[in-house]
């Protein structure tokens, strides 16, 4: 994890110092998970807190590239559930997510920065993430970290550091010259059905624990505050200040 954390940075660095418009800023909000054990979007049980740090590099109107670190937590628990069978089941995780991510950004109508007459747009994201989880539970004696007790007796141990897909929309809003806000709202389709440690069978008695045909997913949603760290627009500029 601390060579996507370093990618990442050096990222966020080569953005802001680009051409056109570059912003540095810090996001938060919060975050959950889909899988075995939370089959509900914004499951008030399964939402925790998200935060991080982002760069973003305009080089248009209607383009932006943004790079992005988040930490946060997922949970999931089966006593959330109103499905007797899971609650029968009666399993839990937690873990500690982290979250290097690369996206671009289409502004639906054209934006720029500190441009009282282009102040806000809605848009849509996509990219590629590499994130870092561990699930672990409290099982009566103290918290353990569930993939090694090998529960499924997977014939490959799961890897702890996985890509995802992240996609989604939000809106961008001017303040003044220097601030911009945004709200969005991104989900995460990734390639391992063990965010949860749950995907398969027990061994032992060949009873259904999960569903490996469905991958588990998790999400991010939030505010960003970011601020102009360099502006080349000279001609919106000019514009502005006639």
């Amino acid at each position: 994890m601390r060579q996507i954390c370093v990618i990442c940075i050096l990222l966020l660095s080569h953005l802001s110092y680009g051409q056109k418009s570059s912003e540095i800023g810090v996001l938060g909000g919060g975050g959950f998970y889909l899988g075995e054990l939370n089959h509900n979007i914004f499951q008030k049980e399964s939402t925790k807190p998200m935060f991080g740090i982002l760069a973003r590099h305009n080089p248009n109107p209607r383009i932006s590239y943004k790079a992005s670190i988040i930490i946060g937590k997922i949970t999931g628990d089966d006593a959330n559930s109103s499905d007797v069978l899971d609650i029968a089941r009666n399993i839990h995780f937690e873990s500690i997510l982290y979250e290097g991510s690369l996206q671009i950004e289409f502004n639906y109508f054209t934006f720029e920065l500190g441009n009282p007459k282009h102040p806000f747009t809605n848009y849509l994201f996509a990219g590629i993430s590499a994130f870092k989880f561990k699930p672990v539970a409290d099982l009566g004696g103290g918290e353990v970290e569930l993939r090694d007790l090998e529960t499924e007796f997977e014939k490959k141990r799961y890897s702890l550091i996985q890509p995802s897909i992240p996609f989604g929309g939000g809106i961008k809003l001017n303040f003044g010259e220097k601030i911009t806000a945004s709200a969005e709202w991104g989900l995460r389709l990734t390639f391992t059905d063990y965010l949860d440690d749950v995907s398969t069978i027990y061994p032992e008695s060949l009873i259904q624990r999960g569903n490996a045909n469905s991958n588990d997913w998790y999400s991010f949603f939030g505010v960003m505050i970011t601020y102009v760290i360099k502006d080349d627009n000279t001609c919106s500029k000019m514009s502005r200040n006639p």
